[in-house]
This record gives C-alpha cells, sequence and structure tokens, in this order.
C-alpha cells in the first residue's frame, strides 16, 4: 500500500461516495472533497488513511467546513483518523460516524487485528461505550481491545 494520497470517486444515485488512502500531510490535494454543487448524501470511507500530520489535519477541518452543508456519514474511519476525531473537537465537521476500525491484540499468537464497528450497532449505551468481545481468527483466544477505552470511544459519547 503506497503512502501517497488518494481519492476514489463513486456516484450512486445522489449519493456520492469516496474512498480516501493513504497519508493525508501538506502534499495531500483535498480539492476532491469540496462539492459545491453535489446536493445529496457524501459517504466518506476513511478504512485506509494511515496517517494524518498536523497540517493534513488543518486542511481536512477547513474542507470539512466547506463542506458541511451537506449530509456526510464517516464510515470505517481507521484508528489515525479515530485519533484526530477525538483530539480535534471539529475535525468531522457536521460529518457523522457510523462505522470505525478498533485495534485488538490477541496475546496467545502475538497479532494485533483490526476489527470494523459500526456505532449503533455495537454501542446501544453511548454515555459508557464499551469494546465489544471478540475471538482470535487463529486461535479462537479472546482478543484483548488494544488501547484505552475512554479514550479511543470518546467520539462515541459526544455524537
Amino acid at each position: 500500500m503506497s503512502n501517497k494520497f488518494n481519492i476514489e470517486k463513486e456516484q450512486d444515485g445522489d449519493v456520492l461516495k469516496l474512498n480516501l488512502s493513504g497519508v493525508i500531510d501538506e502534499d495531500s490535494d483535498l480539492s476532491d472533497l469540496l462539492f459545491p454543487d453535489h446536493k445529496g448524501k457524501l459517504i466518506i470511507n476513511l478504512k485506509e488513511v494511515k496517517r494524518i500530520n498536523s497540517c493534513g489535519v488543518r486542511e481536512w477541518v477547513n474542507a470539512m467546513e466547506t463542506i458541511s452543508e451537506m449530509e456526510i456519514e464517516l464510515i470505517n474511519c481507521s484508528t489515525a483518523i479515530v485519533n484526530q476525531i477525538n483530539m480535534v473537537s471539529n475535525f468531522s465537521g457536521n460529518g457523522k460516524v457510523t462505522s470505525f476500525m478498533a485495534p485488538y491484540y490477541c496475546e496467545s499468537c502475538d497479532a494485533e487485528f483490526e476489527i470494523a464497528l459500526e456505532v449503533d450497532k455495537n454501542f446501544p449505551d453511548r454515555d459508557y461505550p464499551v469494546a465489544p468481545s471478540y475471538n482470535c481468527p487463529k486461535c479462537k483466544n479472546t482478543l484483548e481491545f488494544d488501547d484505552i477505552e475512554d479514550k479511543y470511544f470518546l467520539f462515541i459519547k459526544r455524537e
């Protein structure tokens, strides 16, 4: 997987889907996020965004402000994106996070996993979000959530 930032666009009726990948930094062109003529829903898939630096955060926040009138859904937010959502209060703009990647670890296999979680499905109690339990796909032992729940799930409480 390349670190070069990329946006792939897909139109499905009045829904515009953007798949973002790579690193968001000072060299990233976020102009494809700006659709002043698009009146429908915008779905942004952030699963393949591996890193975002401070310049990238600034550009991202500016882009999200520009498209603030649109209905925006953020899906499959990578751990790098979740960390920014938790640190920067206006990072997601008026966008709604519906799914995200969560880090898990298997002590038996010494293996790391990212598991896709859905806010509505996996967190019925948003005031007290708890990491769902999963078994290791290799050895079937229980995986450990590999972060601090109170900090990683902070954005869920804000939604």
